[in-house]
């Protein structure tokens, strides 16, 4: 039930006025299209009733979503070559329901992206910048996402900025942005005598795109593979790059794909990489460009069945945990998982021989 308010305005001459306020707080358990009554008022003075009392006043309360989104980092600085983790945090506080959410994340240039997860699971919208359609979002409902970045030997900044944001629809943007440091205070002194330098190549895989993003079971598809030479001199020798298509697990160091997966793509490369170039590789190339009728590979170029399918690939991966490449780190070859949806239904695909060779060619430059 409501209250019944008094005020006291005191003496009005003839001819004066007074404006009375007043300001209610609703509660957080008040309902989408509750109305509100603000009852009859009067004005009464000691003498007489000098106005009659009015109608009410009715008021009807909407809800609205309140859209929140925080990001951590680990570690809070980090030094090349170390792995660095993103964590966003997203919730509706509000009071209404939000529509259309969508989340995009400005990952950092000099960072190399390695993979993302999330959960509840989100639909990657694009991969520059990195976008997630997450649809409704219900009263008191969120979810998380990891990001996980590689620090590359030879980054020349001293911090790494991140920014990622939410929105809704008819709701204004949220954004948060971090900072990560590189590594602590670093002194030179003179003269500067360089011991222990290592002059090698790093190879590591950058990215794995698919095309279409959302495919459909059975529709021709196209996975690309890019590699990127991290290190301080350029590869000189051959080396294999796989690609694994729902591995029995995340392959380990010296694992071909056809060691974990049905279904998985080789590439021979032959071209040298110097410091920071990349190359791209899709399931279109041949398996061995100087013998374009080998065959290490076994993808219809499609997927088979619908639902969630997951990538890994490895570069470097023949013959041995440590390749044909010494590199600067040996244990930052892979990348994934990332994950697929399919749609539609199963088709046939057409099976590789088996077993398919797990010797490998070393290739001539």
């Amino acid at each position: 039930a409501g209250s019944l308010i008094t005020w006291d305005v005191g003496d009005l001459v003839v001819g004066d006025s007074s404006t009375l306020f007043m300001v209610v707080q609703v509660g957080n358990d008040v309902v989408t299209g509750t109305v509100l009554v603000n009852d009859r008022y009067g004005v009464q003075a000691g003498q007489t009733v000098t106005r009659p009392a009015t109608p009410p006043v009715t008021t009807t309360v909407y809800g609205r979503p309140v859209l929140l989104l925080t990001k951590e980092a680990a570690p809070s600085s980090v030094e090349p070559k170390q792995t660095l983790r993103y964590t966003l945090r997203y919730t509706n506080a509000g009071t209404e329901d939000a529509f259309q959410v969508r989340i995009t994340d400005v990952f950092p240039a000099d960072l190399i992206l390695r993979g993302w997860s999330a959960t509840p699971a989100l639909t990657q919208l694009s991969a520059s910048p990195l976008a997630w359609d997450v649809g409704g979002l219900p009263i008191g409902a969120g979810g998380t996402i990891w990001i996980t970045g590689y620090v590359p030997p030879t980054i020349g900044v001293p911090s790494l900025i991140n920014q990622a944001a939410i929105v809704g629809q008819g709701l204004e943007p949220v954004s948060v942005t971090l900072q990560t440091l590189i590594g602590g205070p670093k002194y030179a002194y003179l003269p500067l005598i360089v011991k222990g330098f290592e002059a090698l190549p790093n190879l590591i895989v950058a990215s794995i795109a698919v095309s279409p993003t959302t495919p459909v079971a059975g529709q021709a598809t196209v996975i690309s593979v890019t590699i990127r030479n991290v290190g301080n001199v350029s590869t000189r020798d051959p080396f294999w790059v796989d690609l694994y298509v729902d591995p029995s697990h995340a392959p380990q160091p010296g694992e071909l794909w056809n060691d974990v997966s049905t279904y998985g793509k080789a590439w021979l490369v032959y071209d040298a990489l110097a410091p920071g170039e990349s190359l791209v590789l899709t399931t279109l190339d041949p398996d061995d460009p100087q013998n374009p009728d080998a065959r290490y590979s076994n993808w219809p170029g499609w997927f088979v069945t619908p639902g969630d399918h997951v990538l890994y690939a490895r570069v470097d991966t023949y013959e041995g945990p440590d390749g044909w490449i010494a590199e600067l780190d040996e244990g930052d070859n892979g990348y994934g998982p990332v994950t697929v949806t399919v749609t539609g239904t199963a088709v046939t695909a057409t099976e590789a021989p088996a077993p398919l060779p797990r010797e490998r060619p070393e290739g001539d430059r």
